[in-house]
């Protein structure tokens, strides 16, 4: 199966349009260690916005003829070693030790491969496509709303992948909270759910299972 170069294209482009209006657009008085922080975060929530809301919107509102679970995986994998080429690199000026940049990507990482998920599982149900998209906004965004009014997550699932970037000061940021590794391990328990409930069908097809009388 071949990249998906235009996407691949348009997510470079997007990165760099962000970077420009965040990191490179934001200079600091004094260059110093962490001043970057804030516009890292910044850049950072738009990618994740572009990982997590954008490309999955975009994928569902799609015709599903040719759309499958490989190529929603190959889509979501395609993405998410392009932000390793973006993060990595400003982890440098951003201020955090390595274990809070690794504990943040593994947050928005997660949940590319959890939206991802959902959109495969779109992918053969075209019923279910508006449902995906709802669930897709609410979610990520979930985070973001309850912090705002202050109200405490009442499940760690729904930290979204914008909890820890938009807030914190940089000497002190979300990620050095100790409860914040747990949350990040939220978005992949999803999404290994996700997938699975996914790639079933085609499975249990490949393999006998699936009959008129469903799967026994």
């Amino acid at each position: 199966m071949p990249l998906p170069r235009r996407m691949l294209f348009a997510a470079i482009a997007f990165a760099m349009l962000a970077f420009a209006v965040t990191v490179g657009g934001r200079r600091p008085i004094e260059p110093t260690s962490g001043a970057y922080a804030p516009s890292v975060r910044a850049f950072v929530a738009l990618a994740s916005f572009g990982m997590c809301i954008a490309w999955p919107l975009w994928r569902i509102a799609m015709p599903p003829a040719g759309w499958s679970t490989a190529r929603a995986a190959l889509d979501a994998t395609t993405l998410m070693v392009a932000f390793q080429a973006a993060f990595w690199p400003l982890h440098l000026v951003s201020g955090r030790t390595l274990g809070d940049a690794a504990t943040l990507d593994a947050l928005v990482c997660g949940w590319a491969a959890a939206c991802g998920a959902v959109v495969a599982f779109s992918a053969d149900r075209p019923r279910a496509s508006v449902a995906a998209g709802l669930a897709i906004l609410a979610v990520p965004c979930l985070g973001v709303a309850l912090d705002a009014r202050g109200i405490p997550h009442p499940w760690p699932a729904l930290a979204g992948p914008f909890v820890g970037i938009l807030e914190g000061a940089p000497s002190r940021p979300p990620t050095a909270d100790p409860s914040f590794g747990a949350i990040a391990a939220w978005p992949w328990a999803i999404a290994c759910a996700g997938w699975a409930a996914a790639a079933r069908p085609r499975v249990a097809a490949r393999t006998g299972l699936a009959g008129p009388a469903g799967i026994r």
